[in-house]
């Protein structure tokens, strides 16, 4: 892949819903995403940019529970680019009690115990 494929895969194409957290640690990136995929229509095709590494991680698995269709994953001079889409109508419902409750502990899990 060139690099100007690359970076191409930041660039949304029409229609979607971009969601750029770069600048953002984790786990505000998955918390922006989750916030737009919310408020999205069904169908929507939403485009997440992050340069956090945990976005890497964090961001799929979160769309994994809420039951999003990853449509692809790229990266490019450590930023990622996750593309999703929503589900249509009636398909099962989002998940967003679940990524909520992952949300929660991915936040326990940041918090030290106090010595």
């Amino acid at each position: 892949m060139t690099d100007g494929e690359a970076r191409s895969k930041l660039v949304t194409e029409p229609g979607e819903i971009l969601v750029d957290a770069r600048g953002h640690r984790c786990p505000v990136p998955t918390l922006r995403l989750r916030r737009a995929v919310e408020r999205a229509p069904a169908g929507a095709r939403l485009r997440l940019i992050a340069d956090d590494p945990m976005a890497r991680i964090d961001a799929p698995h979160f769309a994994a529970e809420a039951g999003l269709e990853i449509l692809s994953l790229a990266e490019d001079s450590g930023a990622i680019a996750l593309v999703v889409r929503k589900p249509l109508g009636k398909a099962k419902p989002l998940k967003i009690d679940a990524a909520r409750r992952w949300g929660e502990r991915r936040a326990a899990r940041m918090i030290l115990p106090s010595s």
